[in-house]
Order: C-alpha cells, then sequence, then structure tokens
C-alpha cells in the first residue's frame, strides 16, 4: 500500500468549470535557486485571502483517510493559517486533491 506525492501546485484559487475542468488562478513558480515556489513580499505584516494547493496523488489504495495541513512560519513556529482536518477519497491511480486556506496573515 502506498500514496506517492506527484505534484503540488501552489496558487491563489481554484476554480471548477461546469466541465470538471480546473482552472488555476494566481500559480506561484518555483523560484530557479529553490524547488518551491516563494512568495516575494515588500514588507510584513502580510495577509493573503486565500491561498490553494492543488496536488496530485499515486496511490493503490482504495479507501478514505484523513489529512491535517497547516501553514507555518519557519522561523517562529507560528501558525500562519488555521489548522486544516480533511478527507480524501483514494482510489488506484492517480487522485487529485485541493488544499485552500483563507485568512492568512503573517507579523514576523
Amino acid at each position: 500500500m502506498f500514496i506517492n506525492e506527484v505534484c503540488t501546485l501552489m496558487c491563489d484559487d481554484i476554480r471548477i468549470e461546469n466541465t470538471n475542468k480546473l482552472i488555476l488562478i494566481g500559480l506561484y513558480t518555483p523560484n530557479p535557486a529553490t524547488p518551491i515556489p516563494i512568495i516575494g513580499v515588500r514588507g510584513l505584516p502580510l495577509s493573503i485571502p486565500s491561498l490553494t494547493f492543488f496536488q496530485l496523488l499515486d496511490t493503490d489504495m482504495n479507501e478514505t483517510r484523513t489529512f491535517q495541513a497547516r501553514i507555518e512560519h519557519l522561523d517562529t513556529g507560528r501558525m500562519a493559517a488555521p489548522v486544516l482536518n480533511g478527507q480524501i477519497q483514494l482510489a488506484p491511480g492517480r487522485v487529485p486533491n485541493l488544499i485552500k486556506f483563507t485568512g492568512i496573515s503573517i507579523t514576523k
């Protein structure tokens, strides 16, 4: 039994069309120096209305699993948004997962 992350994309928001296509709005792209996207800011405090993550997972499981997601300041350990508890229905193959944080605030 396995779950592997194929990719994770970070953007401002994700919309789902009537045809079930996803529209990623404000996609953050990786910095050449780091493998992860970086949000450039002019200063703190910083307030972000929403931050959304699209994950594509590869699995051989067929079950519902729970997960917890959080945005944590690496230097201070403070939570920048409320911790999200969620569920994902896994099925063998590639499974998408959407995680949306709102009301993000970073002070220092």
